[in-house]
């Protein structure tokens, strides 16, 4: 068992203010289990992975099997704050530090990030690169109009439909699963579109509902 030795802080928290905390803090967490407080659609987190469902690790591995069979050797990861860092972490956090340097990964696609600056240059020099590899993406965004990823999303987007015949394949959208720009409609003429779609209940209505979705629609989220 982890026991935690607060001694040291006495001198700088007095009982009294630490007893009202403590009071604050569990019932923040009472708000938070009992998913009652406010951004409450956005709990979803709480029960992952214990409730992924199979069928959206299996949706996954299709579009990783998918690419791979393209020979997809460069992923742009479009996305700004939790978008952007959340894809990093875990593939930093699942990958080996020298991964590169000891040929482990001549088979895995290179994962590169865009959408989290408004850098010019940034963007240019990342089109030098998509320029001489075989690209696919996956656009972050739950709420589809948030300025840095919508900018490169259009710059990569075209790239991909002049380049790639079967551009449909490579597009990757995670947003909301109800509602946003970068979601497809009866409006936009999508060539192809697969979802991928989960719900964490959870005890709540509204909880978390995430939605995967694959697509290549010509009035997109960054249509001009």
């Amino acid at each position: 068992m982890v026991k935690v030795n607060l001694g040291g802080c006495a001198s700088f928290v007095k009982d009294e203010d630490y007893k009202k905390y403590v009071g604050k803090a569990l019932e923040a967490f009472d708000v938070l289990e009992s998913e009652s407080g406010a951004g409450n659609d956005f709990l979803g987190w709480k029960h992952l992975p214990s409730q992924t469902p199979e069928s959206l690790i299996a949706d996954c591995e299709a579009v990783r099997d998918c690419w791979k069979a393209k020979g997809v050797n460069l992923v742009v990861v479009i996305g700004i704050g939790g978008s952007y860092l959340g894809a990093r972490c875990a593939i930093e956090a699942l990958s080996h530090n020298f991964a590169k340097q000891l040929g482990g990964a001549k088979e895995a696609p290179e994962v590169v990030f865009a959408g989290n600056n408004l850098s010019e240059e940034y963007l240019a020099e990342l089109m030098d690169l998509v320029a001489e590899r075989n690209v696919a993406t996956v656009v972050i965004s739950k709420s589809g109009t948030t300025t840095e990823p919508a900018v490169a999303f259009r710059i990569v987007k075209e790239h991909i439909e002049k380049t790639y015949t079967d551009a449909s394949e490579r597009i990757v959208a995670i947003t909301d699963a109800h509602k946003g720009p970068s979601r497809p409609s009866p409006h936009r003429k999508a060539t192809r579109h697969l979802s991928f779609r989960t719900t964490w209940e959870a005890g709540s209505p509204s909880s978390l509902r995430s939605d995967f979705c694959r697509s290549c629609w010509r009035d997109s989220m960054c249509a001009r």
